[in-house]
């Protein structure tokens, strides 16, 4: 997600439940980039995507120094909530077109 934050101000994050997997993208005028990350999955089925600031993702990631985070999504439209610790953290969704 940082190498993806240097070239947009949005980036989305898809997780995919069926296949236990995080694919955050970013694509703008000057490419695509793509990195994927294996999960460990509560219940659930199909895919989220949600769109985010990645800059904000990156702070509340950054700011914790704990082995495991969990990132809980409600929905494309609600808030993520990054828990690590006694650390956590509300990124707000952006509406992209």
């Amino acid at each position: 997600m940082d190498r993806l934050a240097v070239f947009s101000e949005v980036a989305v994050l898809e997780v995919d439940f069926d296949d236990a997997a995080l694919s955050i993208s970013e694509e703008n005028d000057s490419g695509k980039g793509v990195e994927q990350l294996s999960l460990e999955l509560a219940d659930g089925a199909g895919t989220l995507r949600l769109a985010v600031n990645p800059k904000y993702v990156l702070q509340a990631l950054k700011a914790v120094s704990q082995d495991v985070v969990t990132i809980g999504l409600n929905g494309a439209t609600g808030p993520a909530v990054i828990e690590a610790g006694f650390h956590r953290y509300l990124v707000m969704p952006i509406s992209v077109k």
